[in-house]
């Protein structure tokens, strides 16, 4: 399957690209694709949320009162929960909120989410962007809709110029092919790829096989 290569500033295209078979799927599996996106999501969560039990509560470990006679409930401790400052029961506790999901299903998740902007052409494949200095103004006049999130899949040779302008653009985001990621793709409405990017990721889904 061939795609237009553009340059982002002028528009025009400059070649066809070549891209892999992999990407050519007619009918996208969006439960794999949310599969993933819940298993990053759950890698994400810090799991640190924790409540006191009755043996971390500070206080007194005597009786408050005794036992019969007073008319009141029994009670044991004023550390227990039915009192205030008193312990959680079958509070939150630290864990793990890490869920497993296999290597393959992982690998067809990238490959879904990347087919899916290439079969709505939300994806643009684009020649490797230099410019002589830093330049926000080049890059906003060179987006065709920032009131959309734009994403930027580039590599660490990618001129750091303009990897310097686009950080200051609203509603754009860079992100580098090594960490390239179901969530992040399917979280943005459009997706610029560098050719040298594009050719990393399909060595790296290639490789994973």
């Amino acid at each position: 399957m061939e795609i237009k290569l553009i340059d982002i500033f002028t528009q025009k295209e400059v070649s066809k690209k070549k891209i892999a078979s992999l990407f050519e799927i007619k009918e996208i599996r969006l439960d794999i694709i949310r599969s993933v996106i819940l298993w990053q999501q759950n890698r994400a969560r810090s799991g640190n949320h924790k409540t006191k039990t009755i043996s971390e509560i500070s206080g007194t470990t005597a009786k408050p009162f005794k036992q019969k006679g007073t008319g009141n409930a029994r009670q044991g401790s004023k550390r227990a929960a039915q009192h205030r400052g008193g312990s959680t029961i079958f509070g939150p506790v630290v864990r793990s909120h890490d869920t497993k999901l296999p290597k393959k299903v992982r690998r067809l998740g990238l490959i879904n989410s990347i087919a899916y902007h290439v079969k709505n052409g939300s994806i643009e494949l684009i020649s490797e962007p230099k410019i002589a200095k830093p330049s926000t103004k080049k890059v906003v006049e060179a987006l065709k809709d920032l009131t959309k999130k734009n994403l930027f899949i580039c590599t660490s040779e990618t001129d750091e110029n303009f990897l310097n302008s686009v950080v200051n653009v609203k509603n754009a985001n860079i992100l580098n092919s090594d960490g390239a990621n179901v969530y992040d793709i399917m979280n943005n409405d459009k997706i610029y790829i560098t050719e040298s990017a594009m050719d990393k990721i399909e060595k790296r889904l290639t490789d994973a096989k």
